[in-house]
């Protein structure tokens, strides 16, 4: 006995009297003969029956047409065709089979809530024509899988239904399968909303496998954008499927190009600031698909609607970070919350990036001056004058300086009559320490002890306090080459130059600030560096210049020589500026600045120089006072993956953070695990710096490890969550989807095209369940009937041929 076996569904053979299986079921077929000749032979035999049948028939002598010969020979053939079919005793066995699985995987995580911007309006109209067919509104990327699946002109779910067992599972956070009629899930899918906080692709598809473990599974169709966030990538775990030799049919859904978007970064500002001080906002912007549009952003206090500070920035090259400033004086003390933000552009994928927030201690304190000088020139005069009237602000008439000046030369009738002076320089520590700010002029060493400058620099160094030194005609500073105030000096004491006193100088110079200068918050005379920059252009110019050719590796030149330079070509400074342990140094090589306060509209930029100096001056001081050390971020929260930036701000004793000193801070997670993080000196802030980009989710305690101080810092505590990665990269990943497919043996499809999926479908195993009654069909009415007309037909051409 011979047969021969296929398999079909049910539907594919309707001409067949088969009762119809029941849900998730098809039937198996197979097909049987009783025949004993090989195949080929039965072959041979039907050609040369009919070679002879048409030879017998075109030979026969007839008046009937050589067209109706070949017709009854057809017939004839016809018959011998069937008698042969009926001999060979075909029989059809049934049983019925338990349909294949097919899984369909459809990504929830929250990436797929994305509204997707597309190239053209047309390809933009017919998503949307394919979303509103499915009975969806927003055209999200879930929805966009969904219509695959519910579009009324021929949506898959029914359709695979009636060739598999279909499975549907939810995948993000982990693998959830949704049981119930189709009904039932044409419902729940309708109403999906993409939720998931991580898209764990890779862990979800395991899971999948595993609750597929002994089931038939045709194919695992997958529905996603391709980005993932915790774990395996789908091509990774593609692997697993490819030795379960299950194919994945990947449906890739979204953007492949960078998504258009817009952020803020790296806000960097001072905690605390006095009223009517400039106040920078330094950030960063990073673009994606905007270049060349011009974007703005503002500075707002926070619940307010009123713009502080505004800017147009036009947008670089992709990825590509622009620093942008915005500045702003408070006008009234208190703690402020300060918002910076981008307004958003059109086709923003993410504006939740687009802010951040900065709180900051606007004080109106009065700061403690100590003014020293050996003779009443006229810088002395003018200055002694400005500090004494000088008030907090026009609401609040309260003095801005608490000023005590001490004139050398003075005789005792003048301490006396002036409430400011006081006849010696402050002796002891406690003393000298009470003030904020010295401002140390032309002074005589011969009455100053070695105590007395060795506290000095200890207020600098150890104190924080802040120290103004006036480049004088006789003294200061060539007289301290050899003293304890030699370090503080911005400048090598040993080549400073003094202009000789016998030579009437003539030339005039308007004192030029440097680009670091003007980025400088207490050389901002204007509300913007433009504005800043012209009123330094519009100052009265000055005659006198202590030169000071080699400047200190760690100081910074804030003001130059606009024409005299030293011998390797560089400017000579005119105002200078470093760190001194836990304090700030001011050096002007000038002794000239009263004359921009001759002439009324230029009196104001005198008076704000150097109240803004004092005050920022003194802010070590009056900071240390508060909190010691701090380690600060520029937020408290972070997303994966984000470049988390910490700084630790040189606000008290710091003596021992010298060059040579590694700052090193140790960064702990929740589950104890430890990594370090060296930060690096930045002489501008005043502070150390450093980032770190690759912190696991969890929560996180910062501290310093080194230097040990006596007065550490508090430890600073910041949390990486994982949920908003979904939105940080929304581009689909096609090359890991087209991957998984390869690997698996599937194939990918992009939205536009996954109509192609269903033909490309394996139909899978099926798996017995029970026999059916077997069928014979050599003897089918329907064979003897057509038997019955073809014999019928032929008789009757005969006939009428005439070949009865």
């Amino acid at each position: 006995m011979m047969n021969s076996t296929g398999t079909r569904m049910i539907d594919f053979v309707p001409l067949l009297s088969v009762t119809g299986p029941g849900p998730s079921q098809g039937v198996e077929i197979r097909w049987q003969h009783s025949w004993p000749w090989p195949a080929w032979l039965t072959l041979v035999v039907l050609l040369v029956a009919a070679t002879l049948i048409v030879a017998i028939y075109l030979r026969e002598r007839s008046q009937t047409g050589r067209r109706m010969r070949l017709a009854l020979a057809t017939i004839r053939i016809g018959l011998l065709g069937i008698l042969l079919f009926m001999m060979y005793g075909w029989m059809m066995h049934r049983q019925r089979t338990d349909l294949p699985d097919l899984v369909i995987a459809i990504d929830v995580s929250e990436s797929m809530s994305v509204q997707d911007e597309y190239p053209s309006a047309n390809l933009q109209a017919k998503t949307e024509r394919r979303v509103q067919r499915a009975g969806l509104t927003s055209t999200t990327r879930l929805n966009l899988g969904l219509s695959l699946l519910l579009d009324r002109g021929g949506d898959w779910l029914h359709l695979l239904a009636e060739r598999y067992h279909v499975k549907t599972f939810y995948v993000g956070n982990d693998a959830r399968r949704q049981t119930g009629s189709l009904d039932e899930l044409d419902i729940d899918l309708s109403q999906r909303k993409a939720t998931d906080a991580s898209s764990r692709l890779g862990t979800s598809l395991r899971q999948i496998l595993q609750t597929q473990r002994g089931r038939p599974t045709a194919a695992i169709i997958f529905l996603t954008d391709g980005a993932t966030t915790s774990g395996a990538t789908l091509a990774e775990a593609a692997e697993f499927v490819r030795k379960r030799t299950i194919p994945l049919y990947v449906v890739g859904i979204g953007n492949d190009t960078p998504p258009r978007d817009v952020l803020i970064a790296d806000l960097l500002t001072d905690d605390v600031v006095f009223v009517d001080d400039v106040v920078n906002f330094d950030f960063t912007i990073q673009a994606s698909g905007y270049e060349g549009q011009t974007a703005t952003v503002q500075l707002r206090r926070q619940n307010s609607e009123r713009v502080l500070a505004e800017q147009s920035v036009t947008l670089a090259v992709d990825s590509r970070s622009q620093t942008v400033r915005l500045t702003n004086r408070p006008t009234e003390e208190g703690v402020v919350d300060y918002v910076v933000e981008l307004v958003p552009l059109k086709g923003e994928i993410n504006v939740d990036n687009n802010r951040l927030t900065r709180r900051i201690d606007v004080r109106d304190s009065t700061i403690r001056v100590l003014f020293v000088q050996a003779y009443p020139n006229y810088e002395f005069r003018s200055l002694k004058g400005l500090l004494s009237r000088a008030v907090k602000s026009q609401r609040n008439v309260d003095k801005a300086i608490d000023l005590t000046t001490i004139l050398q030369t003075a005789d005792v009738q003048y301490a006396e009559l002036d409430a400011t002076a006081r006849t010696d320089f402050p002796v002891t520590r406690d003393e000298l320490f009470a003030f904020d700010v010295v401002i140390f002029g032309d002074v005589n060493p011969a009455f100053l002890s070695n105590s007395i400058m060795q506290n000095l620099a200890q207020f600098v160094t150890d104190r924080g306090g802040g120290i103004v030194f006036m480049a004088g005609r006789q003294f200061t500073p060539h007289s301290y080459r050899d003293t304890p105030l030699a370090p503080l000096f911005p400048f090598a004491l040993e080549t400073v130059v003094t202009p000789d006193p016998s030579i009437l100088l003539t030339e005039s110079f308007r004192v030029l600030p440097t680009p670091l200068g003007l980025e400088t918050s207490h050389l901002q005379l204007g509300d913007s560096p433009a504005a800043s920059k012209t009123i330094w252009n519009d100052l009265d110019g000055m005659v006198w210049l202590l030169e000071t050719p080699d400047v200190k590796p760690a100081a910074l030149v804030l003001a130059i020589h606009p024409r005299r330079t030293n011998n390797q070509g560089q400017p000579l400074p005119a105002i200078l500026m470093q760190f001194v342990g836990a304090g700030k140094v001011v050096s002007h090589n000038i002794d000239e600045t009263y004359l921009w306060s001759r002439h009324d509209r230029r009196q104001e930029h005198y008076a704000r120089y150097w109240l803004q100096m004092l005050r920022y001056l003194s802010r070590g001081k009056l900071l240390s006072e508060d909190q010691p050390v701090r380690i600060v971020t520029d937020r408290t929260e972070y997303q994966t993956g984000d470049p988390v930036r910490i700084s630790l701000r040189l606000v008290t004793s710091l003596a021992s953070f010298d060059n040579e000193t590694p700052v090193t801070l140790m960064i702990q997670h929740e589950d104890g695990s430890r990594r370090e993080l060296a930060l690096a000196r930045d002489d501008v802030r005043g502070s150390f710096n450093g980032t770190i980009a690759d912190l696991k989710p969890g929560a996180y305690r910062i501290r310093l490890v080194s230097p040990q101080l006596t007065s550490p810092p508090p430890p600073h505590s910041l949390r990486v969550v994982s949920p908003q990665s979904e939105l940080t990269h929304l581009q689909m990943n096609v090359a890991d989807l087209r991957l998984a497919a390869t690997r698996s043996r599937g194939r990918f499809y992009s939205i536009h095209n996954a109509d192609r999926l269903l033909r490309d479908l394996p139909r899978g195993r099926q798996v017995p369940i029970e026999s059916l009654p077997v069928i014979p069909i050599w003897n089918s009415p329907v064979l003897a009937g057509l038997f019955i007309t073809l014999i019928t037909m032929e008789w009757l051409m005969r006939k009428r041929a005439g070949m009865v």
